[in-house]
């Protein structure tokens, strides 16, 4: 085997070097950024099972006391403004173009930006009710020491306006072999609400399906896939996903773009995955988008 600089570094043959040299970017400017799930710190509190109907004002919400390495979370049923309340998509939830969020599992978050809200006092009464009955838990967690110090007490690390992005482009930090999905909005209740990630998921935010749909099929083609495993042994499949691949920006008056979108679209309207055709297909415009 023969090796070239390229990002990351890689060992391989000729007509793998030959490949990654045009898979990933070296020392050119990414054009996606990838991000974080959610980090609560404290599952346990921030993870609910909702008790009743959540298209209301307000929902009676029990805390998910037994999920997560923290013991001694007590359990509490209490009622919190249903504006707070999302979808919840684990790590565990998604595969190859399938993102299904827990059924039953909720998560709270007090804030739309990196800080929790420090009016939610005020503007969410009950949900600062709910979250003040942990607060000795709440102020005990190293997220919020390390990096939010004099933040408000309930805030969440690794979140931001992008967390709260129509559409998001998700794969798990750890895992076998790398997979990419992406998920919306669902409808919970009657009212539709965008899905939040967990911090066992990174992903990279987007504004329509098309460029979502576009960047999954991208990133499950076959040839790429298989390059980043390749380097997953030596890296974690984090934000480096976004850094190192060339990703071309989405385009929509770009054919293979859109017809990499498509598939990707239908595969994921499916819910059951792709068939080897389909990735045959897929991998097949990703390769010549490339030049491969």
């Amino acid at each position: 085997p023969v090796t070239i600089e390229v990002r990351p570094w890689l060992v391989g043959s000729i007509e793998e070097q030959a490949i990654f040299a045009k898979v990933f970017a070296d020392k050119a400017k990414p054009e996606y950024q990838a991000r974080k799930g959610v980090t609560t710190d404290r599952n346990g509190i921030f993870w609910v099972y909702p008790q009743s109907d959540e298209a209301s004002e307000f929902v009676t919400v029990k805390n998910a006391a037994n999920i997560g390495k923290t013991k001694g979370i007590p359990e509490i049923t209490d009622s919190i403004e249903s504006e707070h309340l999302f979808p919840l998509l684990r790590g565990r939830d998604v595969e190859a173009f399938v993102a299904i969020p827990s059924s039953d599992l909720r998560i709270i978050m007090p804030q739309r930006g990196m800080h929790g809200d420090p009016n939610l006092p005020i503007n969410s009464p009950k949900t600062y009710k709910y979250l003040n009955r942990f607060k000795s838990h709440l102020e005990q967690r190293s997220s919020l020491k390390r990096f939010q110090k004099n933040q408000a007490f309930y805030s969440l690390w690794s979140t931001g306006t992008y967390t709260f992005s129509p559409f998001k482009v998700l794969w798990r930090e750890i895992g076998n072999k790398f997979s990419a999905a992406y998920t919306g909005s669902i409808d919970v209740g009657g009212v539709n609400k965008i899905v939040i990630p967990d911090h066992k998921l990174y992903f990279i935010p987007v504004d329509s399906e098309p460029e979502a749909a576009y960047l999954t099929g991208f990133l499950n083609a076959p040839t790429i896939s298989r390059a980043i495993s390749a380097y997953a042994a030596q890296l974690s499949l984090g934000v480096s996903v976004a850094e190192y691949l060339k990703i071309p920006k989405f385009n929509q008056s770009c054919s293979n773009m859109v017809a990499i979108s498509d598939v990707a679209r239908k595969i994921t309207l499916r819910s059951d995955g792709a068939n080897l055709d389909e990735l045959h297909l897929i991998d097949e415009v990703v390769k010549d988008l490339l030049g491969i």
